[in-house]
């Protein structure tokens, strides 16, 4: 009776790649782009104003901070099968970042979308198409993008 040891070299390999790509980009999400609303502000400062207020009687709306509880708990649950799965699979570093992308954007969108924040004021009511806080033209849901760096 013996003992064998058998080591799968290629998904050794495989892992070796996927962890170097994985720590050697970094994944930025958010408002990433140049877009500017139909004032001409751009959509990542009209972002930043937004969550967390500016000035005299513009409350804060923390779509973004929201966000991040859903955002650490996908990656807490998804993380490690991502990775399991690329290195089965053949899948490349890339395609797990470009995963998580794509879903932290589908999970930011969604608290803009949720709401649950202060309700509009009478002024803004008055200029805007709908009564929602945060969503009027869109620009700003549709703003949100990743890049790999």
């Amino acid at each position: 009776m013996g003992i064998s040891i058998e080591f799968k070299l290629d998904e050794y390999n495989k892992a070796k790649e996927v962890f170097k790509y994985l720590t050697s980009h970094k994944l930025k999400i958010g408002f990433t782009g140049s877009e500017s609303g139909a004032k001409g502000t751009k959509v990542s400062e009209y972002a930043f104003y937004v969550e967390f207020g500016r000035g005299k009687g513009n409350v804060p709306r923390p779509f973004f901070s929201n966000a991040t509880k859903d955002i650490e708990n996908y990656l807490d649950t998804t993380l490690k099968s991502l990775v399991m799965e690329a290195i089965k699979s053949g899948a490349s570093g890339e395609m797990v970042l470009n995963t998580i992308g794509v879903e932290t954007v589908r999970l930011i969108q969604e608290s803009i979308l949720k709401g649950g924040f202060a309700a509009n004021k009478e002024s803004t009511l008055k200029r805007k198409k709908g009564t929602k806080p945060l969503i009027d033209t869109g620009t700003m849901l549709n703003s949100v993008r990743f890049e790999i760096e």
